[in-house]
C-alpha cells in the first residue's frame, strides 16, 4: 500500500463532497457522473455539508463547489440551487463576515453572484473582504485544506485566501 495511505488519514476508498462537484465540473454532466450528482443532492439534503469531506471541513466550500457546477449547467443539481441560496443567505453576519474568516465569506459571496444574488445582497460580504485587504493587495493566509479531520495538518497561504477574494470580488462587482 501507498506511504500516503499507510501514514496518514486518508484511505483509499475515501469519497469526498468537494472532490465529487470538482470532478462533476471537470467532467461535466452525463451517465458516468450521475453517482456524483447523487451523491452531492444526498449532502445537501442530509445537511452533511459540514462532515461530507475530509479535506475540506467548511462547508462553504461544499457550496462554492456546488455552485460551480450550478453555474456551469449541471441540471441534476438544480433541485437544490434554491435551498442552498436560503443556506447562504442566512449565514452571513451583520459585519459581512460568512463562517471562519475570508475565504468562508469569498466562498460565500461568489456562491451567492454564481445563484443570481444581486450586488446588494452580497454588500456586506464585499465591504467585509475590502476591509480585511492588506496595503500589498493580499489578504492574510487561512488554512483551506486539511490532511485529515483532526486539523492537525492543514495548508493555506496568501495566494489562495487571495484567489478566492479576488474571484469573490470579480464576481460581486461585475
Amino acid at each position: 500500500m501507498n506511504e500516503f495511505f499507510r501514514t496518514g488519514q486518508a484511505r483509499a476508498p475515501d469519497v469526498d463532497g468537494v472532490v465529487n462537484a470538482n470532478v462533476l465540473l471537470y467532467l461535466g454532466e452525463g451517465p458516468d457522473t450521475r453517482g456524483a450528482v447523487d451523491f452531492l443532492c444526498k449532502i445537501l439534503r442530509g445537511r452533511e455539508e459540514s462532515t461530507c469531506d475530509r479535506w475540506y471541513h467548511s462547508r462553504f466550500a461544499v457550496y462554492y463547489a456546488v455552485a460551480r457546477c450550478l453555474a456551469a449547467g449541471v441540471k441534476g443539481l438544480a433541485g437544490e440551487a434554491s435551498e442552498l441560496m436560503d443556506r447562504l443567505r442566512g449565514a452571513g453576519s451583520v459585519e459581512g463576515l460568512f463562517g471562519e474568516g475570508l475565504c468562508d465569506t469569498a466562498q460565500a459571496v461568489a456562491s451567492l453572484r454564481m445563484l443570481g444574488a444581486t450586488p446588494r445582497e452580497v454588500g456586506r460580504g464585499v465591504e467585509f473582504l475590502l476591509g480585511q485587504q492588506q496595503p500589498d493587495g493580499s489578504w492574510a493566509a487561512e488554512r483551506v485544506y486539511y490532511g485529515g479531520r483532526n486539523e492537525e495538518l492543514g495548508w493555506g497561504s496568501e495566494e489562495i485566501t487571495t484567489g478566492y477574494c479576488l474571484e469573490a470580488l470579480s464576481r460581486a462587482l461585475g
